[in-house]
C-alpha cells in the first residue's frame, strides 16, 4: 500500500514513479519495521528508482485486530 497526502501532486502510482526516477533520493518513505523497509527497498529495484528510507520508533501504521 502506497499512502500520499490529499495534496500531494501525485494522483497514479506511475506519476509518483515517473517522479522519483526523474529525481533520485528527492521522495521519502515512512517505515515503522523491517517488513516495511524490505517491500519499499523490493520496490525501489523492480522500479529503478531510490527513495530514501525514515525510520519510525513506532509502527508507521499500526495494526488492527
Amino acid at each position: 500500500m502506497i499512502i500520499v497526502p490529499a495534496s500531494s501532486p501525485y494522483r497514479t502510482l506511475a506519476e509518483l514513479l515517473e517522479d522519483a526516477r526523474k529525481r533520485p533520493g528527492a521522495l521519502n518513505y515512512g517505515t515503522g519495521s523491517i517488513s516495511y523497509t524490505l517491500y519499499s527497498e523490493w520496490l525501489n529495484e523492480l522500479a529503478r528508482i531510490k527513495t530514501t528510507a525514515v525510520p519510525y520508533k513506532a509502527p508507521a501504521m499500526p495494526s488492527t485486530v
